[in-house]
């Protein structure tokens, strides 16, 4: 049937991950952390939306969203963030988000993306820190110039089954200095604590 359509397309693939999510079932319960974080995911979707991008699939704690270009996907990515950092979402119980996205060639199979762009996606969701959003040099060439000046190499990654090197990069969205100072030195000592 029409569902067994298999074609190859560039999209830019987003992968969103909540962050910690299962401290968030341990603090609130199954059922309200479940609301807390389907909300959340919502929200995000109607942010997708907003940027030309479409929700290919929900994964429990995270979604992975289709777009057509990679300016798209990183202003989608940014304004993701930056809802999630708003007051109203940070009196839910502090949730974060991890962000990944790469561009290239997809194969687009029974409505779901699959290859090796969705499969260094999924890498860069789990190397991302809460609140952080990551893409490739590769991704970031096929960017916008403006867009592509606000990205900076972090390092290499190694993915299974890929020969070269992919050099992951950083998207740093919050436009207040300030506030990535306060933020880093706070995930600095959680994370002392924590140890």
């Amino acid at each position: 049937g029409a569902q067994h359509r298999v074609e190859t397309a560039q999209r830019a693939v987003l992968f969103v991950d909540v962050a910690d999510s299962t401290r968030i079932y341990e603090l609130l319960g199954d059922t309200r952390a479940l609301a807390l974080i389907n909300r959340l995911l919502g929200q995000l979707e109607k942010t997708a939306g907003r940027h030309g991008g479409t929700v290919v699939k929900t994964l429990g704690d995270g979604m992975v969203c289709a777009f057509p270009a990679p300016d798209s996907a990183l202003q989608a990515a940014v304004d993701m963030q930056t809802a999630v950092a708003a007051p109203p979402a940070q009196s839910l119980g502090r949730l974060a988000i991890k962000i990944g996205f790469t561009y290239g060639p997809v194969v687009l199979s029974g409505g779901d993306v699959f290859g090796d762009t969705v499969n260094v996606c999924a890498r860069l969701v789990a190397l991302a820190n809460p609140g952080q959003v990551l893409t490739t040099q590769q991704t970031v060439d096929a960017m916008a110039p403006a867009l592509r000046e606000r990205c900076r190499q972090i390092f290499p990654i190694r993915v299974r089954g890929r020969h070269e090197e992919i050099i992951a990069c950083d998207v740093p969205w919050r436009s207040d200095p300030d506030t990535t100072e306060r933020n880093l030195s706070r995930a600095s000592l959680t994370r002392e604590r924590e140890t």
